[in-house]
């Protein structure tokens, strides 16, 4: 799966996925599902910037493995209770979009990707 920037076209950054999903899986599903990854990457910075994951000096396996799972408790705990106190700003995810697209040749010949 392939993915590129809608809000600066001029961008010629191309993003791609390997997806290894049942074969009657739609494009929809599979774009919903990698769009979680945002929201995975806002959940793991919260957890490093103001509960200490990143934080562990340990020796052991034991010792990572109790960090980990103690500060991942307390980022749980805190999600739930903000979601009973403001339930709102989880029923505001926007609806996924896909924009209609063109052909592959005219997408490489508006960013100057075509050899001859």
């Amino acid at each position: 799966m392939f993915r590129r920037c809608l809000e600066h076209p001029e961008d010629p950054r191309i993003s791609y996925y390997q997806v290894f999903a049942k074969s009657d899986t739609t494009l929809e599903t599979m774009a919903q599902i990698a769009g979680q990854r945002w929201r995975i990457e806002e959940c793991f910075k919260f957890a490093k910037d103001s509960l200490g994951l990143g934080e562990y000096e340990v020796r052991s396996w034991h010792g990572w493995h109790r960090h980990i799972t103690l500060v991942l408790t307390a980022q749980t705990f805190l999600t739930v209770l903000r979601y009973q106190t403001e339930p709102a700003i989880y029923s505001s995810t926007p609806p996924l979009t896909i924009a209609p697209t063109g052909s592959l040749a005219a997408f490489k010949a508006a960013r100057g990707l075509l050899s001859d």
